[in-house]
């Protein structure tokens, strides 16, 4: 997705406001938000990559006004609506502080499966995406490989300014879940994962350092021989 989430290397946006201390949270209600969104996620069996892209499908403006876990918050809000858990008056009404005047439910008549285990293991451990496949990597150390000139239209973790550039591959990371199509509910599509080098002169031309690069991992979807 080409959103305002992906702007690196984009002027006119200041310096970025690097936190000096170690707190997970600054305020109270971030701590809340961070836990409501793990058990609706785990409840609902949502994927990490479905929440990233549900912070993505913010509009610019109040993605860039939002601070970090007001994007949570926001993004939160609209899957429930989306979901059809809440209408989007019942859900203005709850943003706005007021009691949306929901029916009472009936404990007897509540769901009695519970949190599903993959989303209660998720929420709790964690979701490592390492798997393994039997296709054998495309790419080794040391090739030089090119980011793909692609514009999806949805979740994708290929950054715009590696798009069309060339880089070399570090390191193979070995198997992991592939995001475009985690994130749409398509499936998992293990793919193999490289840390691919990009010289920043690469990136962003002669004024950049001569001395400066970056390094992403990169799905082998991302990339073609260079």
């Amino acid at each position: 997705m080409d959103g305002i989430q992906d702007m690196g290397g984009m002027h006119g946006f200041g310096a970025l406001d690097l936190a000096a201390d170690d707190e997970a949270f600054h305020a109270e209600w971030e701590g809340r938000v961070f836990a409501m969104n793990w058990a609706i996620m785990a409840a609902a069996g949502l994927s990490l990559d479905a929440g990233r892209a549900g912070i993505e499908s913010l509009p610019p403006a109040d993605y860039l006004a939002l601070p970090y876990f007001g994007r949570w918050f926001s993004a939160m809000c609209n899957s429930l609506v989306a979901s059809g858990i809440f209408s989007d008056e019942q859900m203005q009404l709850i943003q706005r502080g007021e009691v949306p005047g929901l029916p009472a439910i009936d404990p007897a008549a509540a769901p009695t499966g519970g949190v599903p285990r993959r989303g209660l293991d998720m929420a709790l451990q964690g979701n490592p995406p390492q798997r393994r496949i039997d296709e054998e990597p495309g790419f080794h150390p040391g090739d030089r490989v090119r980011g793909r000139t692609m514009h999806p239209a949805t979740h994708t973790r290929l950054p715009r300014y590696v798009r069309g550039r060339r880089g070399a591959v570090v390191s193979h990371r070995g198997v992991h879940v592939f995001p475009d199509s985690n994130a749409l509910g398509l499936g998992e599509n293990p793919c193999h994962l490289y840390a691919v080098r990009f010289a920043a002169r690469e990136l962003w031309g002669d004024t950049a350092n001569p001395h400066d690069s970056v390094t992403l991992d990169l799905w082998e979807p991302y990339l073609e021989p260079a």
